[in-house]
């Protein structure tokens, strides 16, 4: 595995198959089909929810509120992201 994979991976940290298999079997029995895991999980969701259906009034609003606010946060992400390849690239 590339030194630049194994430093953005250790960025969010890594959930077990079985936490991630149980939330997707709880959302699904519950017909949602929205599953986000942890707090960068949940922010992906809301950025990338675009024109998905939404069942939770509070995950609508959440997404029309703060839309802006993690796409600014992501942004940060993407350029820590590009710091650790290019940092990466000058070691070689």
């Amino acid at each position: 595995m590339p030194k630049e994979l194994k430093e953005i991976s250790s960025c969010g940290g890594l959930f077990e198959p079985e936490t991630v298999a149980e939330c997707l079997l709880y959302n699904l029995s519950r017909g949602n089909y929205h599953t986000c895991i942890g707090l960068e999980g949940w922010m992906l969701g809301v950025l990338s929810a675009g024109a998905a259906p939404e069942k939770s009034f509070l995950q609508a609003a959440a997404q029309v509120l703060f839309g802006g606010l993690l796409r600014a946060i992501m942004l940060i992400y993407i350029g820590h992201f590009n710091w650790i390849v290019e940092k990466c690239k000058r070691k070689r």
